[in-house]
């Protein structure tokens, strides 16, 4: 979401302050009124201020793809087909805010300036906040246009139905893998982040929360298998997350480079359900000229419309229901462990990507009217 208008909003994000309070309040850097700070913070203060002059970002997009059916193959085996879409998207001015690490060395360099408290930064220009005292509290960030992605990958899907004297069988499996996501913001070079972490010091305030781990994976996927005889519907279905490399110390922050990599993980969902319906007989209509309970059937007799016999009370409270039991992560897998940016996470699990539920029982019952 982009603020335009409204009212300010804080965020938390990465930084590490080394520098003075501004010197036209407290002095001259290094002296006694006004000390070197050096503040590592991985989750610094981040004031966003709304910006009425932001414009609308621009995108270019385009797709392709190839759905191919193979006629060679006879129909009693069933039938098959195999999709393959390519996809690239760019975006250009896109509104965002400056990195925290940006901001500090803007101001240290003498572009950006420091706000001391009471005073309020401008909607315009990003800015150090300090408090009255001169301790270093954050940073202020207005929304700018000036951000650029650049994406692309390709979607897979294969699908297979086949009828049988046991049923009908379907297969459905669908993948997408990223290629390429390169992030470039005012600021900061062009970074490659597909595979890794969006909590990662230089584009973590931009697009998660070091605080619940997520990720741009580079492959993702779903195979559902059904078999459906009669009333009778059963289907699994396999989930696929892949892993990637999360950022747990950086240069900037802790004197050294370390990245965890958090696994890729399996689940699996099966579902069985049963159709209870109920198709009331409908009395024949006589016929003139044949006896019917002793008596012959003349006149308009032929007439007559079929007359529906009544179901029974039970056919007619359960007809048309659905009867489902069914089983999510049936074999109780847990989510994978991550630390999040600096071990800032709550949670210890990339919380965006997976939830901590466990192997989970339900039943379900859809009544049609």
């Amino acid at each position: 979401m982009v603020m335009l208008y409204g009212p300010r909003r804080g965020l938390l994000a990465p930084a590490n302050f080394v520098g003075c309070a501004p010197v036209a309040v407290f002095g001259p850097c290094g002296s006694d009124t006004n000390p070197v700070q050096e503040a590592e913070d991985p989750e610094t203060f981040v004031l966003q201020l709304p910006n009425k002059a932001i414009k609308p970002e621009h995108d270019r997009t385009w797709t392709g793809g190839i759905v191919y059916t193979p006629k060679w193959i006879p129909q009693k085996y069933g039938q098959l087909t195999l999709t393959v879409d390519f996809w690239d998207i760019e975006r250009t001015g896109i509104a965002m805010y400056f990195s925290p690490p940006v901001i500090i060395n803007g101001y240290n360099a003498g572009i950006f300036p420091g706000v001391v408290s009471p005073a309020q930064p401008t909607a315009t220009q990003p800015g150090v906040l300090f408090d009255p005292l001169g301790n270093y509290v954050g940073v202020a960030s207005p929304y700018q246009n000036g951000g650029r992605t650049r994406t692309n990958g390709v979607d897979l899907s294969l699908q297979y139905q086949v009828e049988t004297g046991i049923g009908a069988f379907s297969l459905l499996s669908r993948w997408s893998y990223l290629n390429e996501m390169v992030v470039n913001f005012p600021g900061e070079r062009p970074r490659q982040v597909a595979g890794s972490s969006s909590t990662e010091w230089f584009v973590g305030n931009f697009f998660g929360d070091p605080s619940n781990p997520q990720a741009w994976l580079k492959w993702k996927g779903d195979t559902i298998l059904d078999w459906t005889w009669h009333n009778w519907d059963f289907n699994t279905t396999v989930h696929f997350l892949d892993g990637y490399w999360e950022q747990i110390a950086a240069v900037q922050f802790d004197g050294f480079y370390k990245r965890h990599w958090v696994r890729p993980t399996w689940f699996t969902d099966v579902q069985l359900s049963y159709s209870l319906v109920s198709t009331p007989p409908l009395e024949a209509p006589p016929v003139p000229g044949y006896s019917k309970d002793g008596k012959e059937v003349v006149g308009s007799a032929k007439e007559t419309p079929p007359a529906p016999y009544a179901m029974p009370c039970w056919k007619a409270i359960l007809n048309n229901t659905t009867l489902t039991v069914g089983v999510t992560n049936i074999f109780g897998e847990d989510p994978p462990h991550a630390f999040g940016y600096e071990a800032g996470t709550v949670f210890f699990y990339p919380g965006s990507l997976y939830d901590n539920l466990g192997r989970f029982w339900y039943v379900r019952i859809i009544k049609k009217f």
